[in-house]
Protein backbone atom coordinates (compact mmCIF):
# COMPACT_ATOMS: atom_id res chain seq x y z
CA UNK A 1 0.00 0.00 0.00
CA UNK A 2 1.31 3.76 -0.82
CA UNK A 3 2.38 5.48 2.32
CA UNK A 4 3.47 8.97 2.56
CA UNK A 5 6.85 8.87 3.26
CA UNK A 6 8.21 10.38 6.80
CA UNK A 7 9.42 14.08 5.53
CA UNK A 8 10.74 14.61 9.32
CA UNK A 9 13.22 11.63 8.53
CA UNK A 10 14.85 13.22 5.00
CA UNK A 11 18.53 12.68 5.36
CA UNK A 12 19.32 16.78 4.50
CA UNK A 13 17.29 19.29 4.60
CA UNK A 14 15.95 20.89 1.17
CA UNK A 15 18.23 23.82 1.50
CA UNK A 16 21.23 21.63 1.62
CA UNK A 17 20.21 19.19 -0.87
CA UNK A 18 19.02 22.54 -3.22
CA UNK A 19 22.51 23.96 -2.76
CA UNK A 20 24.22 20.46 -3.68
CA UNK A 21 22.24 19.71 -6.87
CA UNK A 22 22.50 22.99 -8.35
CA UNK A 23 26.33 23.33 -8.02
CA UNK A 24 26.03 19.85 -10.52
CA UNK A 25 22.86 20.41 -12.12
CA UNK A 26 11.54 20.77 -17.77
CA UNK A 27 3.84 17.25 -19.64
CA UNK A 28 1.52 12.84 -19.97
CA UNK A 29 -2.31 13.92 -19.73
CA UNK A 30 -4.72 14.55 -21.57
CA UNK A 31 -7.19 18.17 -22.20
CA UNK A 32 -11.00 17.54 -21.24
CA UNK A 33 -11.16 19.09 -24.92
CA UNK A 34 -14.49 20.19 -24.25
CA UNK A 35 -15.71 17.11 -24.52
CA UNK A 36 -14.42 16.21 -28.02
CA UNK A 37 -11.90 14.21 -29.20
CA UNK A 38 -10.27 17.05 -30.78
CA UNK A 39 -8.03 17.18 -27.46
CA UNK A 40 -4.88 15.20 -27.26
CA UNK A 41 -2.17 14.50 -24.64
CA UNK A 42 -0.08 16.69 -22.37
CA UNK A 43 3.04 14.18 -23.38
CA UNK A 44 2.91 15.30 -27.30
CA UNK A 45 4.31 18.31 -25.56
CA UNK A 46 6.84 18.49 -23.83
CA UNK A 47 -6.72 13.77 3.79
CA UNK A 48 -8.67 13.20 5.94
CA UNK A 49 -9.75 16.54 6.49
CA UNK A 50 -8.75 19.35 8.58
CA UNK A 51 -10.57 20.68 11.74
CA UNK A 52 -8.56 23.58 11.67
CA UNK A 53 -10.79 26.86 11.74
CA UNK A 54 -11.09 29.26 8.48
CA UNK A 55 -8.85 31.90 10.23
CA UNK A 56 -5.25 28.83 10.09
CA UNK A 57 -6.15 28.68 6.47
CA UNK A 58 -5.82 31.79 5.86
CA UNK A 59 -2.61 33.47 4.57
CA UNK A 60 -1.60 37.45 4.15
CA UNK A 61 -3.36 39.56 1.68
CA UNK A 62 -3.03 39.27 -2.01
CA UNK A 63 -0.85 41.50 -4.22
CA UNK A 64 -1.21 42.56 -7.47
CA UNK A 65 2.76 42.17 -8.52
CA UNK A 66 4.17 44.19 -11.31
CA UNK A 67 3.33 42.01 -13.84
CA UNK A 68 -0.27 41.93 -13.26
CA UNK A 69 0.17 38.17 -11.21
CA UNK A 70 -1.30 38.01 -7.85
CA UNK A 71 -0.01 36.46 -5.37
CA UNK A 72 -0.25 35.58 -2.01
CA UNK A 73 2.32 35.10 1.38
CA UNK A 74 1.12 31.73 2.24
CA UNK A 75 1.47 30.51 5.96
CA UNK A 76 1.01 26.63 5.48
CA UNK A 77 2.31 23.77 3.82
CA UNK A 78 0.00 22.02 1.44
CA UNK A 79 1.89 18.99 1.62
CA UNK A 80 0.93 18.93 5.39
CA UNK A 81 -2.58 19.87 5.03
CA UNK A 82 -3.49 15.89 3.55
CA UNK A 83 -2.80 12.74 4.57
CA UNK A 84 -2.39 11.48 0.83
CA UNK A 85 0.43 11.99 -1.58
CA UNK A 86 0.26 15.95 -3.02
CA UNK A 87 2.32 16.23 -6.16
CA UNK A 88 3.48 18.35 -9.14
CA UNK A 89 4.66 17.50 -12.23
CA UNK A 90 8.22 18.44 -12.38
CA UNK A 91 11.41 18.21 -15.33
CA UNK A 92 14.76 17.54 -15.42
CA UNK A 93 17.67 16.45 -16.69
CA UNK A 94 18.10 19.11 -19.43
CA UNK A 95 14.97 19.75 -20.01
CA UNK A 96 13.22 23.74 -20.02
CA UNK A 97 12.39 24.12 -16.52
CA UNK A 98 14.49 21.29 -15.49
CA UNK A 99 14.64 21.54 -11.19
CA UNK A 100 18.28 20.82 -11.91
CA UNK A 101 19.37 22.88 -14.68
CA UNK A 102 17.21 25.89 -14.73
CA UNK A 103 18.41 30.02 -14.14
CA UNK A 104 15.94 29.29 -11.01
CA UNK A 105 16.83 25.82 -10.49
CA UNK A 106 17.50 26.21 -6.15
CA UNK A 107 14.41 28.34 -6.15
CA UNK A 108 12.24 25.84 -7.74
CA UNK A 109 13.35 23.27 -5.45
CA UNK A 110 12.68 25.09 -2.14
CA UNK A 111 8.88 25.90 -3.41
CA UNK A 112 8.48 22.24 -3.92
CA UNK A 113 10.12 20.65 -1.17
CA UNK A 114 8.02 23.68 0.64
CA UNK A 115 4.50 22.90 -0.61
CA UNK A 116 4.48 18.72 -2.18
CA UNK A 117 4.99 15.29 -0.92
CA UNK A 118 5.27 13.31 -4.70
CA UNK A 119 7.16 14.18 -7.65
CA UNK A 120 6.13 13.01 -11.75
CA UNK A 121 8.07 13.13 -14.11
CA UNK A 122 6.92 14.77 -16.94
CA UNK A 123 8.85 13.01 -19.45
CA UNK A 124 11.86 11.12 -18.12
CA UNK A 125 10.29 8.14 -16.87
CA UNK A 126 8.48 7.46 -20.10
CA UNK A 127 9.25 4.37 -22.02
CA UNK A 128 11.86 5.67 -24.64
CA UNK A 129 14.23 7.26 -21.84
CA UNK A 130 14.75 4.49 -19.80
CA UNK A 131 14.61 1.66 -22.53
CA UNK A 132 15.88 2.98 -25.64
CA UNK A 133 16.73 -0.33 -27.04
CA UNK A 134 15.91 -4.09 -25.83
CA UNK A 135 19.12 -4.86 -23.71
CA UNK A 136 19.49 -1.11 -22.78
CA UNK A 137 18.24 0.75 -19.94
CA UNK A 138 19.40 3.87 -19.33
CA UNK A 139 18.09 5.72 -15.77
CA UNK A 140 21.02 7.91 -15.19
CA UNK A 141 18.22 11.02 -15.41
CA UNK A 142 15.79 9.51 -13.89
CA UNK A 143 17.28 8.10 -10.67
CA UNK A 144 18.64 11.92 -10.29
CA UNK A 145 15.01 13.08 -9.75
CA UNK A 146 13.77 9.96 -8.00
CA UNK A 147 17.25 10.52 -5.69
CA UNK A 148 16.14 14.21 -5.04
CA UNK A 149 12.74 12.91 -3.82
CA UNK A 150 14.48 10.34 -1.52
CA UNK A 151 16.54 12.85 0.01
CA UNK A 152 13.63 14.99 0.75
CA UNK A 153 11.16 12.06 2.38
CA UNK A 154 9.05 12.65 -1.07
CA UNK A 155 7.36 9.60 -2.60
CA UNK A 156 7.18 9.66 -6.73
CA UNK A 157 4.35 8.34 -8.91
CA UNK A 158 5.97 7.17 -12.09
CA UNK A 159 4.89 8.11 -15.31
CA UNK A 160 4.36 5.77 -17.44
CA UNK A 161 5.33 2.20 -18.43
CA UNK A 162 3.34 1.27 -21.46
CA UNK A 163 2.03 4.25 -23.73
CA UNK A 164 1.40 4.28 -27.28
CA UNK A 165 2.54 8.12 -28.38
CA UNK A 166 4.93 7.45 -31.38
CA UNK A 167 7.46 9.52 -30.24
CA UNK A 168 7.68 7.26 -27.05
CA UNK A 169 7.58 4.39 -28.22
CA UNK A 170 11.40 2.72 -28.78
CA UNK A 171 12.67 2.05 -31.91
CA UNK A 172 13.29 -1.76 -31.07
CA UNK A 173 9.33 -2.55 -29.79
CA UNK A 174 8.53 -1.25 -33.44
CA UNK A 175 8.26 -4.20 -35.76
CA UNK A 176 9.32 -6.35 -32.86
CA UNK A 177 10.19 -10.12 -34.71
CA UNK A 178 10.39 -12.10 -31.17
CA UNK A 179 7.64 -12.76 -28.47
CA UNK A 180 6.31 -9.72 -28.20
CA UNK A 181 4.32 -10.28 -24.71
CA UNK A 182 7.61 -11.70 -23.29
CA UNK A 183 9.37 -8.32 -24.64
CA UNK A 184 7.01 -6.00 -22.98
CA UNK A 185 7.00 -8.08 -19.61
CA UNK A 186 10.96 -7.62 -19.27
CA UNK A 187 10.46 -3.90 -20.16
CA UNK A 188 7.83 -3.40 -17.45
CA UNK A 189 9.46 -5.66 -14.95
CA UNK A 190 12.96 -4.35 -15.88
CA UNK A 191 11.97 -0.58 -14.80
CA UNK A 192 9.96 -1.32 -11.56
CA UNK A 193 12.48 -3.42 -10.30
CA UNK A 194 15.39 -1.10 -10.85
CA UNK A 195 13.91 1.76 -8.80
CA UNK A 196 12.53 -0.94 -6.14
CA UNK A 197 15.93 -2.13 -5.87
CA UNK A 198 17.61 1.15 -5.51
CA UNK A 199 15.36 3.20 -3.75
CA UNK A 200 13.25 1.23 -2.07
CA UNK A 201 9.51 2.77 -1.76
CA UNK A 202 10.55 5.82 -3.34
CA UNK A 203 8.60 5.16 -6.63
CA UNK A 204 5.49 4.39 -4.77
CA UNK A 205 3.32 3.85 -7.68
CA UNK A 206 2.80 3.70 -11.67
CA UNK A 207 1.00 4.74 -14.54
CA UNK A 208 1.42 0.98 -15.79
CA UNK A 209 -0.69 1.92 -18.87
CA UNK A 210 -1.38 5.05 -20.27
CA UNK A 211 -4.02 6.43 -22.86
CA UNK A 212 -4.92 3.29 -24.38
CA UNK A 213 -9.15 4.50 -25.42
CA UNK A 214 -10.02 5.76 -28.58
CA UNK A 215 -13.49 6.83 -29.27
CA UNK A 216 -12.57 6.15 -33.12
CA UNK A 217 -10.54 2.94 -32.78
CA UNK A 218 -12.34 -0.74 -32.75
CA UNK A 219 -14.22 -1.38 -29.94
CA UNK A 220 -13.16 2.12 -28.98
CA UNK A 221 -9.68 1.27 -28.31
CA UNK A 222 -6.84 2.82 -29.21
CA UNK A 223 -4.99 1.20 -32.59
CA UNK A 224 -1.47 1.19 -31.03
CA UNK A 225 1.38 -0.84 -32.04
CA UNK A 226 0.58 -2.65 -28.41
CA UNK A 227 -2.89 -3.11 -29.35
CA UNK A 228 -2.06 -4.62 -32.82
CA UNK A 229 0.60 -6.81 -31.49
CA UNK A 230 -1.68 -7.65 -28.58
CA UNK A 231 -5.06 -7.35 -29.07
CA UNK A 232 -7.75 -8.59 -26.71
CA UNK A 233 -7.85 -12.45 -26.38
CA UNK A 234 -11.74 -12.82 -27.41
CA UNK A 235 -14.59 -10.43 -28.03
CA UNK A 236 -15.74 -8.21 -25.31
CA UNK A 237 -12.11 -8.44 -23.44
CA UNK A 238 -9.59 -5.31 -23.06
CA UNK A 239 -7.03 -5.93 -24.92
CA UNK A 240 -3.99 -8.07 -24.06
CA UNK A 241 -1.19 -6.00 -23.68
CA UNK A 242 -3.41 -4.09 -20.82
CA UNK A 243 -3.49 -7.60 -19.04
CA UNK A 244 0.53 -8.21 -19.98
CA UNK A 245 1.50 -4.64 -18.58
CA UNK A 246 -0.03 -4.70 -15.26
CA UNK A 247 0.34 -8.62 -14.77
CA UNK A 248 4.19 -7.76 -15.01
CA UNK A 249 4.19 -5.18 -13.01
CA UNK A 250 2.47 -7.08 -9.88
CA UNK A 251 5.11 -9.75 -10.72
CA UNK A 252 7.88 -7.59 -9.19
CA UNK A 253 6.41 -8.15 -5.91
CA UNK A 254 6.78 -4.65 -5.34
CA UNK A 255 4.88 -2.84 -2.94
CA UNK A 256 3.55 -0.17 -5.08
CA UNK A 257 0.10 1.08 -6.62
CA UNK A 258 -0.95 0.69 -10.43
CA UNK A 259 -3.00 2.53 -12.35
CA UNK A 260 -4.83 3.27 -15.22
CA UNK A 261 -4.52 6.60 -16.66
CA UNK A 262 -6.46 8.49 -19.25
CA UNK A 263 -8.12 11.93 -20.01
CA UNK A 264 -11.23 13.42 -20.69
CA UNK A 265 -12.80 9.93 -18.92
CA UNK A 266 -15.19 12.89 -16.44
CA UNK A 267 -17.94 14.30 -18.43
CA UNK A 268 -17.29 12.37 -21.50
CA UNK A 269 -19.14 9.42 -20.79
CA UNK A 270 -17.85 7.10 -23.11
CA UNK A 271 -14.16 7.56 -22.47
CA UNK A 272 -15.71 7.20 -18.75
CA UNK A 273 -16.95 4.21 -19.49
CA UNK A 274 -13.80 2.56 -21.40
CA UNK A 275 -11.50 3.31 -18.55
CA UNK A 276 -14.03 1.64 -16.11
CA UNK A 277 -14.58 -1.29 -18.38
CA UNK A 278 -10.53 -1.35 -17.95
CA UNK A 279 -10.53 -1.45 -14.69
CA UNK A 280 -13.37 -4.28 -14.36
CA UNK A 281 -11.28 -6.45 -16.73
CA UNK A 282 -8.00 -6.24 -14.38
CA UNK A 283 -9.95 -6.06 -11.01
CA UNK A 284 -10.92 -9.34 -11.73
CA UNK A 285 -6.96 -10.99 -11.37
CA UNK A 286 -6.46 -8.22 -8.77
CA UNK A 287 -4.12 -6.58 -10.87
CA UNK A 288 -5.11 -2.71 -10.55
CA UNK A 289 -4.84 -0.47 -7.16
CA UNK A 290 -6.94 2.64 -9.06
CA UNK A 291 -7.64 4.95 -11.67
CA UNK A 292 -6.20 8.20 -12.53
CA UNK A 293 -7.68 11.47 -13.98
CA UNK A 294 -5.70 13.67 -15.81
CA UNK A 295 -8.18 16.50 -15.45
CA UNK A 296 -6.72 18.92 -17.67
CA UNK A 297 -10.01 21.40 -17.28
CA UNK A 298 -11.39 24.46 -17.58
CA UNK A 299 -12.99 26.98 -15.53
CA UNK A 300 -16.88 26.12 -16.37
CA UNK A 301 -16.32 22.82 -17.78
CA UNK A 302 -16.38 19.41 -16.60
CA UNK A 303 -18.79 20.51 -13.93
CA UNK A 304 -18.41 19.29 -10.43
CA UNK A 305 -21.08 16.53 -11.00
CA UNK A 306 -19.31 15.36 -13.86
CA UNK A 307 -16.06 14.93 -11.53
CA UNK A 308 -18.36 13.62 -8.46
CA UNK A 309 -19.80 10.74 -10.68
CA UNK A 310 -16.60 9.36 -12.39
CA UNK A 311 -14.59 9.57 -8.89
CA UNK A 312 -17.90 7.75 -7.39
CA UNK A 313 -18.03 5.43 -10.20
CA UNK A 314 -14.03 4.18 -9.04
CA UNK A 315 -14.62 4.46 -5.59
CA UNK A 316 -17.51 1.98 -6.04
CA UNK A 317 -15.45 -0.63 -7.66
CA UNK A 318 -12.88 -0.28 -4.23
CA UNK A 319 -10.45 1.44 -6.24
CA UNK A 320 -7.75 4.35 -5.73
CA UNK A 321 -8.54 7.57 -6.97
CA UNK A 322 -5.60 9.55 -8.18
CA UNK A 323 -5.93 12.96 -10.08
CA UNK A 324 -3.13 12.50 -12.07
CA UNK A 325 -2.20 15.91 -14.18
CA UNK A 326 -4.71 18.68 -13.22
CA UNK A 327 -4.69 22.06 -14.48
CA UNK A 328 -7.47 24.45 -14.72
CA UNK A 329 -6.60 27.01 -17.99
CA UNK A 330 -8.86 30.28 -17.69
CA UNK A 331 -8.66 29.75 -21.38
CA UNK A 332 -10.76 27.62 -23.53
CA UNK A 333 -9.88 27.68 -26.95
CA UNK A 334 -12.37 24.68 -27.77
CA UNK A 335 -15.34 27.51 -27.65
CA UNK A 336 -14.87 29.01 -24.47
CA UNK A 337 -12.98 32.21 -25.14
CA UNK A 338 -9.94 33.39 -26.94
CA UNK A 339 -6.30 34.84 -25.01
CA UNK A 340 -7.25 38.33 -26.40
CA UNK A 341 -10.81 38.18 -24.68
CA UNK A 342 -9.68 38.74 -21.31
CA UNK A 343 -7.48 39.55 -19.05
CA UNK A 344 -6.29 37.77 -15.93
CA UNK A 345 -7.55 40.71 -13.50
CA UNK A 346 -8.42 39.85 -9.30
CA UNK A 347 -11.73 38.96 -10.55
CA UNK A 348 -10.60 35.90 -12.79
CA UNK A 349 -7.94 35.25 -10.43
CA UNK A 350 -10.36 34.71 -7.05
CA UNK A 351 -12.48 32.64 -9.72
CA UNK A 352 -9.75 30.24 -10.46
CA UNK A 353 -9.36 29.92 -6.46
CA UNK A 354 -12.52 28.61 -6.05
CA UNK A 355 -12.66 26.35 -9.92
CA UNK A 356 -9.11 24.62 -7.75
CA UNK A 357 -10.95 24.87 -4.13
CA UNK A 358 -14.08 23.16 -5.50
CA UNK A 359 -12.28 20.21 -7.22
CA UNK A 360 -10.40 19.21 -4.17
CA UNK A 361 -13.31 20.11 -2.22
CA UNK A 362 -15.53 16.85 -4.34
CA UNK A 363 -12.45 14.90 -4.44
CA UNK A 364 -12.23 15.16 -0.74
CA UNK A 365 -15.73 14.88 -0.48
CA UNK A 366 -16.30 11.90 -3.29
CA UNK A 367 -13.30 9.67 -2.13
CA UNK A 368 -12.43 8.33 1.50
CA UNK A 369 -9.42 8.94 2.97
CA UNK A 370 -8.37 4.25 2.21
CA UNK A 371 -8.96 5.34 -1.47
CA UNK A 372 -7.28 8.75 -2.06
CA UNK A 373 -4.32 8.14 -4.76
CA UNK A 374 -3.46 11.54 -4.94
CA UNK A 375 -4.08 15.20 -6.41
CA UNK A 376 -1.06 16.26 -8.30
CA UNK A 377 -0.95 19.33 -10.37
CA UNK A 378 0.47 19.15 -14.26
CA UNK A 379 3.37 21.51 -13.87
CA UNK A 380 4.69 24.31 -10.91
CA UNK A 381 4.81 27.94 -12.96
CA UNK A 382 2.26 28.95 -15.08
CA UNK A 383 4.86 30.13 -17.70
CA UNK A 384 6.12 25.98 -18.09
CA UNK A 385 2.67 24.83 -19.18
CA UNK A 386 2.72 22.57 -22.26
CA UNK A 387 -1.03 23.93 -22.38
CA UNK A 388 0.16 27.03 -24.53
CA UNK A 389 0.99 24.67 -27.29
CA UNK A 390 -1.72 22.28 -27.23
CA UNK A 391 -3.82 25.80 -28.02
CA UNK A 392 -1.60 27.18 -30.51
CA UNK A 393 -1.46 23.95 -32.11
CA UNK A 394 -5.16 23.50 -32.11
CA UNK A 395 -6.53 26.98 -33.46
CA UNK A 396 -3.85 28.66 -34.77
CA UNK A 397 -4.00 31.58 -32.23
CA UNK A 398 -1.16 33.09 -30.03
CA UNK A 399 -1.28 31.95 -26.41
CA UNK A 400 1.17 33.95 -24.64
CA UNK A 401 -0.12 32.31 -21.32
CA UNK A 402 -3.49 30.58 -19.96
CA UNK A 403 -2.75 30.54 -16.20
CA UNK A 404 -3.23 27.14 -15.24
CA UNK A 405 -1.30 26.30 -12.29
CA UNK A 406 -0.66 27.43 -8.48
CA UNK A 407 2.59 29.26 -8.88
CA UNK A 408 3.20 32.79 -11.11
CA UNK A 409 6.59 32.43 -13.57
CA UNK A 410 8.50 34.25 -10.62
CA UNK A 411 7.54 31.47 -8.34
CA UNK A 412 5.00 33.38 -6.19
CA UNK A 413 2.01 31.54 -4.86
CA UNK A 414 -1.04 32.60 -6.66
CA UNK A 415 -4.45 32.62 -4.96
CA UNK A 416 -4.89 29.11 -6.51
CA UNK A 417 -3.18 27.55 -3.99
CA UNK A 418 -5.03 29.11 -1.21
CA UNK A 419 -8.26 27.67 -2.83
CA UNK A 420 -6.61 24.30 -2.43
CA UNK A 421 -5.78 24.58 1.06
CA UNK A 422 -8.79 25.65 2.12
CA UNK A 423 -10.27 22.38 0.55
CA UNK A 424 -7.96 20.42 2.44
CA UNK A 425 -8.87 22.13 5.46
CA UNK A 426 -12.37 21.74 5.22
CA UNK A 427 -13.21 25.45 4.73
CA UNK A 428 -15.79 27.11 2.46
CA UNK A 429 -14.27 27.77 -1.05
CA UNK A 430 -14.34 31.57 -2.12
CA UNK A 431 -13.71 33.56 -4.39
CA UNK A 432 -11.88 36.21 -2.54
CA UNK A 433 -8.47 37.49 -2.72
Amino acid sequence: MLQIKNRETAKLSPLIVSALLATTLTACGGSSGGGSEQSSSSSESSSSESSSSEESSSSSSSEDNTDGAFSIDPDFQLYALADFPVGVAVSAAGESYSIFNHSDATQRQNVITEHFSELTAGNIMKMSYLHPQEDTFTFGDADELVGFADTNGMTVHGHALVWHSGYQVPGFMENYEGDFAAMLSDHVKGIVNHFESEFPGTVASWDVVNEAVDQGGENGFRQSLFYNELPPASEGDIPEYIRVAFQAARDTGAEIDLYYNDYDNTANDVRLAKTLEIADGLAEGDLIDGVGFQMHVYMTYPSLNDFENAFQEVVDRGLKVKVTELDVAVVNPYGGNAPDELEYDAALAGEQKQRFCDIARVYLETVPAELRGGFTVWGLTDDESWLMNQFRNATGADYDDVWPLLFNADLSAKPALQGVADAFQGNACNSDI
